[in-house]
């Protein structure tokens, strides 16, 4: 049996859309969850320096993107033939662009500058990427409301999880994305993962980090 034994920090970031899709192809995993504190002395001890890391059988796989996507062939979440793959490719790195903005912020330690970056996040990043996500959401009408093909997807995932942020920590809305919302909505019907939200724990990341962060800009 393959044991899969996935460590990142105690949040969901990098991570969350792998440990959604192990949950929703019911594949169990070790969660490890890295304390800030214990970074600096754990960091020499990871292949390449950051997290997350997933340990199959012993072995080592790095970047969180790479990881998503072998997860996703191994849950069967990848598509059925070789052009779907490449439009979930497509849409997966689409999504990036979010995750790129959102760290700039989160980097910036001049409260002046990272004012400024918040705004070019919130109010063009994000609108940016998900107007090519509500487009790609209406083209795909024939897939029941799934953002690749008819059935669930690494995509979807990565859609879900990337939005959490945005709603989260950034007070985004989704009022001018139907299709966006009511995706999220689908996801979150779904049996194997409406059990798995339940049980996850709280993003630390967020409330201990991020959401005082975004308060203290806006004072």
């Amino acid at each position: 049996m393959t044991k899969y034994k996935l460590t990142y920090f105690d949040g969901r970031g990098g991570a969350e859309p792998i440990r959604m899709a192990f949950a929703a192809g019911g594949v169990e995993f070790e969660d490890v969850r890295v304390q800030i504190a214990e970074w600096p002395s754990l960091k020499p001890k990871t292949p390449q320096g950051h997290l997350p890391v997933l340990e199959v059988n012993g072995k080592t796989l790095c970047q969180s993107m790479a990881i998503l996507r072998y997860v996703g062939k191994e849950c069967g979440f990848y598509g059925k033939q070789s052009w779907e793959q490449g439009q979930i490719d497509c849409m997966v790195d689409t999504l990036a662009d979010i995750w790129t903005t959102h760290g700039r912020v989160i980097q910036e330690q001049n409260p002046s500058e990272q004012k400024q970056l918040i705004t070019k996040h919130t109010d063009e990043s994000i609108p940016k990427v998900l107007g090519i996500i509500e487009k790609a959401l209406k083209d795909n009408s024939a897939g029941k409301g799934f953002l690749v093909g008819s059935a669930l997807t690494i995509a979807d995932i990565r859609l879900y999880c990337t939005m959490d942020y945005p709603l989260m920590v950034y007070g985004f809305k989704l009022d001018k994305y139907p299709k966006v919302a009511a995706h999220r909505k689908m996801i979150e019907a779904i049996p194997k993962i409406s059990e798995y939200m339940k049980k996850r724990p709280d993003d630390k990341i967020a409330l201990e980090l991020l959401i005082p962060m975004m308060k203290n800009c806006r004072i």
